[in-house]
Order: structure tokens, then C-alpha cells, then sequence
């Protein structure tokens, strides 16, 4: 096959209408070298004039060959098509993204989803409230605006010398988030939580991430342990399911367990930690940090879940932990200043309601007075 014979087969291919027969054979063509250098060079021309520097075209094209494979699976990337994107990335890409690139923010909007990226001691921020697509060390990231940020990386050997580039997604009151890891793990944020971990974890003994504030994990199985460290207990695993909750300004920290087998450790500035606790499913840890001790008990993990699907649940709570998951879920603040009702308990699932209508609810149990001011609500004696 001659040169213009295969110019119109890689067109076809990013085009999206070469048959399975010809991708199959580019995947072979591609093996030997002088054909690699032979495409890079294409993509160099051919591929800056028909698409005009639009990244995300060619990029959609690339997904064909299985860039992006099924959810919830360590993302990699086949030969041609990581060929393709060594030019789009390290070729063309430098002038794609130096000129198309999201521009950081300097400072951490705490009323924005942000991703702060910290090289070095150096932080930069991004946005997560619009869509992105970010090269990384070793691969690519993905943020779908308002929804989930998802890392791609390719088969290359680990680099050891390379510096370990730590992230971290800050979740404002108001929102949720989602991140899918390196390793595949599905992590969902809930509002006014933080989540540090490194962009990825080849060449880690552990996959260990921090947080604050409350998260619900799916880990991806695998030999590697996966480790969450939250100011007072750490929680081991290897793959499995479970909620944890760790808010800086509540006294209790706890973890649920809704599939697998955890390990959940008091811990102190991550050092080691006689205290520890086996849980299986439907049960939950919690940790006093006053107690400096682990109690264990069953409970039905639906309600402590609850809040990924976008609801709020009160199982037997006081007014001052209502008032909490009120502020994070609406980004309110809440003044409760009728003593009586703190003496109060309340059950209740919301799933649509807005601020003032949950305040009605529980208003028709014991009643009181509440005006709101711009955005705080103050909650008086009727």
C-alpha cells in the first residue's frame, strides 16, 4: 500500500468511517517504526488544516480505538491511538494547549468547585464548574462541567524520578462532585468536602488519599491497599464500598460499610495506631476524638448513602446536626436561637424540597418562627 493509499486511510480513521478491517490493519501498519514516524508526521500537517486545531474533534475521533474503555476500569490506551496522541499532546499540543488551555485561577473561590494541583509546593486552581480537558503527567484528565473529573493514563513505564503531583478537589457548600481516580475508584464528594490525593498512584506501596468532610467510595479491586486518612481514623482496604464522614466542625467521625471488609484505625498525624476495628457490611465505626476510642454497631446503610442520590435523610437527630446538613446541602447559614427545640429529636427524607420547606416540615412537629435575611435564616420562638 503506497503513501496515498494510507493518507486515506488514517483520513478515514479520524473520520470515524474506516471499517473495522482497516483500523485493524493500521494497528499493524503502525508497529513498524518508520510508519509511526510516518503518522506523526500527518497528524503534524494534514491534521492541523482539516481540523483547525479543533482538539476536540480529534480527540473524539481517538476515542473509537478505545482511549476511553468502560467505566469503573484503569483507562488505557492502544498503540496507534497513543501514537496519535503523543503528536496531539507533545506535537501539535504544545501549541493546543498553550492556546486553548483553562486559564488557572490564583486563589481557592470557596463557593466554586475547584481543583487545586500542587507541584512542588506550588498550587494552581481550576474551575470544575465548566468542561475541561487537562494533559497530566503520563496521561490526560477530563472534567465533565458541574459532574465528575476522570483521569486517563497510558501503559508507559513508571517514571521514578518523576515528582509526585498531588490534587485536590474542594466541594463548596451547595454541591456534590464526583472524581474517578487513576485506579479506577469512583469517589463521590458531598458538599463542603475536600479530597487530596496523587494524580496517580504508579509506583505507590498505597493508594492513599486524604479528606475532609464526607465521601462515598467504590474502590477499585486490587493487590495495592487503598487507605483514607481523615483528622482521627484511617480506613483500609483492598476494593469495596463505604461511606465515610469527617467534618472538622463536628466531634464525630465515622465510616459505613455497605460492601467488602474495612479496617478502620484511630489514628494521629497518620502514625500508627493500637485502636483499630474490623467492619463488615451494615456495620458502622465511629470515633470520638475526646474518647480516643472505636465503637461498632449495625445500622442500615441506605440512609448514611442517601445523600448520593441527592437526598436528605434525619434518622433521630438533634436540631444542631439538622441544621449542619442544612447549611452544606443549600449553602445557608442557620441561627437557631429557640433553645426548646434543641431539646427536640426528628426523623425525616427529603429528596426536592428547598430549605424553607424542610423548616415547614419539621415546623408542623414543634412549632416556631424562623425570617430569613439575604442568606441566613434565624429560627425564633413562634
Amino acid at each position: 500500500m503506497d503513501n496515498s493509499e494510507i493518507d486515506i486511510l488514517i483520513s478515514k480513521f479520524l473520520d470515524n468511517e474506516a471499517t473495522e478491517e482497516e483500523e485493524s490493519f493500521l494497528l499493524q501498519w503502525i508497529q513498524v517504526p518508520e510508519n509511526r514516524l510516518y503518522l506523526e508526521e500527518y497528524v503534524r500537517t494534514e491534521i492541523w488544516i482539516k481540523y483547525s486545531l479543533n482538539a476536540s474533534q480529534v480527540e473524539k475521533q481517538l476515542s473509537t480505538l478505545s482511549i476511553y474503555p468502560e467505566r469503573n476500569r484503569r483507562r488505557r490506551f492502544n498503540p496507534l491511538a497513543l501514537a496519535a496522541l503523543f503528536v496531539l499532546f507533545l506535537g501539535l499540543g504544545s501549541f493546543i494547549y498553550w492556546s486553548l488551555r483553562p486559564t488557572s485561577i490564583q486563589t481557592w473561590d470557596t463557593n466554586t468547585l475547584t481543583l487545586e494541583i500542587n507541584d512542588n509546593g506550588i498550587s494552581k486552581f481550576y474551575s470544575l464548574e465548566s468542561d475541561l480537558n487537562l494533559p497530566t503527567t503520563g496521561g490526560l484528565m477530563t472534567i465533565e462541567k458541574d459532574s465528575l473529573l476522570r483521569y486517563y493514563f497510558s501503559d508507559a513505564p513508571f517514571n521514578e524520578s518523576a515528582n509526585t503531583v498531588y490534587h485536590t478537589v474542594h466541594v463548596p457548600y451547595g454541591k456534590t462532585f464526583k472524581v474517578q481516580l487513576e485506579d479506577g475508584s469512583l469517589v463521590h464528594l458531598n458538599a463542603g468536602s475536600k479530597l487530596t490525593y496523587p494524580h496517580s498512584f504508579n509506583g505507590f506501596h498505597l493508594r492513599e488519599v486524604s479528606l475532609i468532610g464526607e465521601a462515598y467510595f467504590n474502590i477499585t479491586s486490587d493487590s495495592i491497599p487503598f487507605q483514607v486518612f481523615t483528622d482521627g481514623i484511617s480506613t483500609k482496604v483492598l476494593g469495596t464500598s463505604f461511606n465515610v464522614s469527617a467534618y472538622k466542625d463536628e466531634v464525630l467521625r465515622e465510616v459505613v460499610l455497605v460492601e467488602g471488609k474495612v479496617e478502620v484505625s484511630a489514628n494521629q498525624n497518620r502514625a500508627p495506631s493500637k485502636v483499630s476495628k474490623t467492619i463488615i457490611p451494615n456495620q458502622r465505626a465511629t470515633f470520638l476524638n475526646e474518647d480516643k476510642d472505636l465503637s461498632v454497631s449495625n445500622v442500615d446503610p441506605t440512609d448514611y448513602i442517601a445523600w448520593t442520590e441527592g437526598e436528605l435523610v434525619f434518622s433521630n437527630e438533634g436540631i444542631d446536626q439538622i441544621i449542619k446538613k442544612l447549611e452544606r446541602k443549600f449553602n445557608v447559614d442557620i441561627d437557631n436561637n429557640y433553645e426548646k427545640l434543641s431539646t427536640q429529636r426528628f426523623n425525616g427524607k427529603f429528596r426536592d424540597e428547598n430549605v424553607t420547606a424542610i423548616l415547614e416540615t419539621i415546623r408542623a412537629h414543634t412549632n416556631f418562627s424562623y425570617s430569613l435575611n439575604g442568606n441566613t435564616l434565624v429560627i425564633k420562638e413562634p
